[in-house]
């Protein structure tokens, strides 16, 4: 199922709420001024899971959307090891425009679920039986010729053989030991965007055998040039909104 994923929400179907904590100034150019909104320590504080927001003031445009990043699924659990189904929908939508709301920022269910998809990170934990482990599969599959459209200089078997990353300017792919990497520190960890409760969960999930081995594949489309290839490709619409990606059909493809 999907994991990350950036919203363009219209600048102009928001409300922001006065006496929130303000947006911050990130860069400036002749074009643009760019903004960023992201969590708060308090916010953080809460235990909550929170998106992050980015914004353009455009010089010669009235033209604006908001860009919203967010994982999914640790919207609900506070973790990506948990995936999502396609009933889970409607309390994504729910959390979501919750979290806005703390962040100062009011938008209805309707306006998000038809917000454009410009970029999108599919994902699929799958636990490893018969004494397979992780390294070992990752070990074999980095033996395999990746396609040319993978620039190998670009390829790394990190980790000390526990993650196999390739990606190209537009997309990646990621193979990695989802439990080892809950135990890691922000820069050596694949998750870059770990809660609180996420990295917990490591000291419980290795008391349980069954759950020690778990191997996690993604397949990060970064740019929605790219994004529509693929789906094209695969028979699916290009310019999808956020209810359209939102599919089992189309993750698994």
């Amino acid at each position: 199922m999907i994991d990350t994923v950036c919203l363009l929400v219209p600048k102009d179907k928001m409300i922001y709420l006065s006496g929130v904590s303000s947006w911050e100034l990130y860069s400036k150019t002749e074009q643009y001024d760019k903004f960023v909104r992201n969590p708060s320590k308090a916010e953080k504080n809460t235990g909550k899971y929170f998106p992050r927001l980015t914004g353009y003031k455009r010089h010669y445009s009235q033209e604006a959307n908001v860009r919203v990043e967010f994982s999914a699924p640790k919207l609900l659990y506070l973790n990506n090891l948990e995936e999502l189904e396609d009933k889970d929908f409607p309390k994504v939508i729910a959390a979501l425009q919750e979290r806005l709301k703390t962040m100062g920022v009011i938008v209805s269910k309707p306006v998000l679920e038809k917000a454009s998809v410009s970029s999108i990170h599919f994902s699929k934990n799958i636990q490893l039986e018969d004494g397979y482990t992780a390294n070992h599969l990752i070990s074999e599959m980095n033996k395999v010729n990746l396609r040319k459209s993978f620039d190998f200089a670009k390829t790394r078997f990190m980790n000390d053989g526990q993650s196999l990353y390739a990606h190209t300017t537009s997309h990646q792919f990621v193979i990695y030991d989802k439990i080892a990497d809950l135990n890691k520190d922000k820069k050596r960890a694949i998750d870059k965007d770990q809660t609180c409760y996420q990295r917990t969960l490591f000291t419980e999930l290795i008391k349980d055998k069954d759950l020690q081995e778990v191997i996690r594949f993604e397949i990060r489309l970064n740019h929605k040039q790219k994004m529509n290839k693929v789906l094209e490709d695969l028979g699916f619409i290009k310019n999808p909104s956020f209810r359209e990606v939102f599919n089992s059909p189309v993750s698994q493809r």
